[in-house]
């Protein structure tokens, strides 16, 4: 499917993560030229960011969230999609996923109207069928849903947290 990423460039954040690379490649694949951490507020189109329970708080993820969207929203264009992978401890991850869907509404809010979106996606547990899919869901689907949300065909997706979870969304509530 053509998303019409063609000629936009991206910054996915994430180090060495195994779905931070898996986002990388399905952008890649959509036409997305990809740029290093360094370029990421000062020329990315868009912005995915993958991220563990823990790895910021939440104050610094809405700032980072906002600057982004507002360096975006100034060029006149810009996606930015926060990855969340799963947590072991169920109080952990929901108190993350409460402050990462918070952050994520107060960002978009903050870009409401230009064509900036900001979004989170939860990423279902691989190691894990426990779910309506009976089976883990793999990075290639979460990707795939990362890329959707960073298209121009998303513009209407904003402020939201999906849980690409095969069902399991009990675990993220927002």
């Amino acid at each position: 499917m053509d998303l019409l990423l063609s000629g936009k460039r991206a910054c996915v954040l994430g180090g060495a993560h195994p779905a931070a690379e898996v986002v990388r490649r399905e952008l890649a694949a959509e036409g997305v030229a990809l740029l290093d951490d360094a370029d990421a507020r000062g020329g990315a189109d868009i912005l995915v960011r993958v991220a563990a329970c823990g790895d910021e708080p939440p104050g610094g993820h809405l700032s980072f969230l906002r600057g982004t969207a507002d360096a975006m929203a100034a060029r006149g264009w810009g996606r930015v999609v926060s990855v969340a992978l799963p947590c072991a401890d169920p109080a952990e991850a929901e108190a993350h996923a409460g402050a990462l869907s918070g952050a994520t509404r107060a960002a978009a809010r903050a870009a409401l109207g230009a064509d900036v979106t900001v979004n989170a996606v939860f990423a279902g547990d691989a190691d894990s069928g426990a779910n309506a899919l009976g089976r883990a869901v793999s990075a290639e689907e979460v990707a795939g849903v990362v890329a959707f949300l960073c298209s121009p065909l998303a513009l209407t997706v904003t402020g939201e947290s999906l849980a690409a979870t095969g069902g399991a969304s009990a675990a993220v509530s927002y």
